[in-house]
């Protein structure tokens, strides 16, 4: 028998083949991959060619020149016959590969510069990210290692090319890079690993070199002039006005919303509390959300208007302006973490930071958000306190005890589960009309968002029924809402489709991804009189848009006036045709509607 090594060595030339082509082969929906979306802002290689081909005819010929030169760059760079050339530039470029590959296998889509920075500004989650991402970070890198073992090797001296076209991949490098910086992103597409790693390459030194869009830790951008413009009187209406932002929250998981789920029971059984329904929210990405809200920016700011928002007063200022105490409950950041664009120069605007990250295991923060808001709701002293919750974000096994069972968990029989390494053409034809929750292969939108893990589903609904329910199981009874308004939402929604991600898409992001609750705590008469008609007449159709101004009625500004400057407010019938923003502000950002093939079910309770 033959030593295998030998073996190797003898055909390395049809295994570099091989290996070609089984990197490339996830492109086209092989193995565990989907084969990438097409869709609003997500550009393949082809279509971008196709593209300029009508359009411009000698900008598709230097465009083509670059795509080819780029892909022979790769493929000539595993022929290279000197080691010390073609191993450097073989680990890049398969580090390119990688990347390219796990972003297809849990997006669905290929990388683009919206992409990276929003990795960038979310960096800090590193470690969730990576615990509930890790089988398929273990399984990609896997997949890599295993063909760029053949790719590494030494070839064949009668198919080997001396070390002079090791400048190949270089110069297809710097072209890619060069075209992308000079359309200012516009063209983004280029053959993996090439469009992969130039587009890192542009997001990390416009981030290293400050100019992301939002403000400097010297605060720059913000407005710290603690006398804010107004008309009219400020009449403050309550003691205590409290803003709960949760994380990862998706309207539509609530029994507030959904008469089938069974996630929030009390919620549902709670006098005084008037429901907006499933809102949307300003992004589907913390990073940008957040911020949106902070500065009450409007729809129709957004997303061309971003840098002039960031000088807009936030809540903090207009609450200092009619008299509160400003009091930042923080549950996700230490005292010197600056993310979700929350810069030193605004923390200076906040009279009183309460931070515990440190409480272990950390399904038990939001716990002790409940014993910290209660002190606080103590004071005499008028307060404004926003509270950012730790919430529910992915993985959702770890936002909630192990022992925490709230309602049976429904049986996993009758789902046509596709293993880890089953190529997907392969379940595709072995299952055509695979009974996903009772339902057959989506071929629709609508369809789409029935198609889900049902064990992340599960995980999620207890990580709600724990991080919600079970909040203000323990807040409310202790609170005296004669004084005090609360308003509850989350910063986004979730996508909840397997080979996606849950939230912060920069290309086809699904509307549930922008799916918030939204509700409002008082027994303040005419207040809440105001509320429930505004509740009435715009049921499911708010978003965070009108909230800022809501914060403002509370707070006493005069209602003419805000609404002039902020627009309509939660009293108010909702602004038409609900939008949310995805990608960089500074980059590629766009408007999505929200209400395109809305469904305000769960895909697990309907098949109950």
């Amino acid at each position: 028998m033959k030593n295998p090594v030998h073996m190797f060595r003898n055909h390395i030339t049809i295994a570099k083949l091989i290996s070609l082509a089984l990197l490339f082969s996830p492109l086209w929906g092989f193995w565990w991959f989907d084969a990438p979306q097409q869709d609003v802002g997500n550009y393949s290689v082809l279509t971008t060619w196709s593209y300029f081909l009508f359009q411009n005819i000698p900008v598709a010929i230097v465009y083509t020149s670059v795509c080819l030169l780029a892909f022979a760059g790769f493929v000539i760079t595993t022929f290279i016959r000197l080691s010390v050339v073609r191993l450097p530039l073989m680990l890049i470029m398969l580090i390119g590969w990688a990347a390219e590959l796990l972003f297809l296998d849990i997006n669905g889509t290929g990388s683009n510069q919206n992409l990276f920075w929003i990795l960038w500004q979310e960096l800090a989650l590193g470690t969730e990210v990576f615990g509930g991402y890790a089988p398929d970070i273990i399984r990609d890198c896997t997949f890599v290692v295993i063909l760029g073992i053949a790719l590494c090797a030494s070839p064949a001296r009668r198919f080997s090319v001396p070390g002079i076209f090791g400048l190949l991949p270089i110069m297809s490098g710097t072209l890619v890079a060069g075209v992308t910086i000079y359309t200012k992103g516009a063209t983004q597409a280029f053959p993996i690993p090439f469009g992969t790693l130039s587009n890192a390459a542009i997001v990390l030194a416009s981030t290293s070199s400050g100019d992301t869009g939002f403000m400097k830790l010297d605060g720059g951008g913000v407005v710290v002039n603690r006398d804010v413009e107004i008309e009219g009187t400020v009449d403050p209406i309550f003691n205590k006005v409290v803003m709960i932002m949760d994380e990862s929250v998706r309207g539509d998981y609530l029994s507030l919303n959904n008469a089938t789920q069974k996630t929030t029971p009390f919620l549902k059984a709670t006098g005084n509390l008037v429901n907006f329904g499933v809102a949307i929210s300003g992004a589907n990405c913390s990073a940008i959300s957040r911020p949106i809200f902070r500065f009450g920016m409007r729809q129709s700011d957004l997303p061309n208007r971003w840098r002039e928002g960031l000088t807009k007063p936030t809540f903090w200022q207009f609450a200092h302006k009619a008299g509160y105490k400003t009091v930042h409950i923080d549950m996700w950041n230490g005292p010197m973490s600056f993310r979700n664009g929350l810069s030193l120069a605004e923390k200076t605007l906040i009279d009183s930071n309460i931070h515990d990250v440190s409480q272990d295991p950390a399904y038990l923060r939001d716990k002790k958000v409940v014993y910290s808001l209660l002190q606080v709701l103590k004071d005499e002293e008028p307060a404004f306190i926003y509270v950012e919750k730790l919430g529910v974000h992915f993985p959702y096994s770890n936002k909630y005890p192990p022992d925490f069972h709230p309602f049976s968990v429904p049986a996993r029989s009758d789902i046509a589960y596709r293993h880890p390494f089953v190529p997907s053409v392969i379940h595709s034809l072995l299952y055509p009309q695979s009974p996903l929750f009772g339902k057959s292969t989506p071929s629709t939108d609508s369809d789409r968002e029935t198609v889900v893990d049902r064990e992340s589903v599960v995980d999620y609904e207890h990580a709600i029924a724990w991080s919600v329910d079970e909040f203000f199981r323990r807040l409310l009874p202790a609170v005296d809402l004669s004084k005090t308004l609360i308003i509850y939402t989350s910063d986004h929604g979730q996508n909840l489709l397997p080979h996606h991600a849950t939230h912060c898409s920069t290309t086809n992001a699904a509307p549930s991804e922008a799916y918030v609750p939204l509700f409002a705590i008082t027994s303040v008469p005419e207040f809440k009189q105001r509320l429930e008609k505004g509740a009435a007449h715009g049921f499911g159709g708010f978003s965070h848009f009108e909230v800022f101004p809501t914060l403002l009625l509370a707070m006493g500004y005069d209602p003419g006036w805000v609404k002039r400057s902020y627009g309509p407010s939660l009293m108010d019938s909702p602004s038409p045709e609900r939008k949310f923003m995805i990608g960089s502000p500074d980059l590629q950002p766009m408007m999505i509607p929200a209400d395109r093939n809305f469904i305000p079910t769960s895909s697990l309770s309907e098949a109950n």
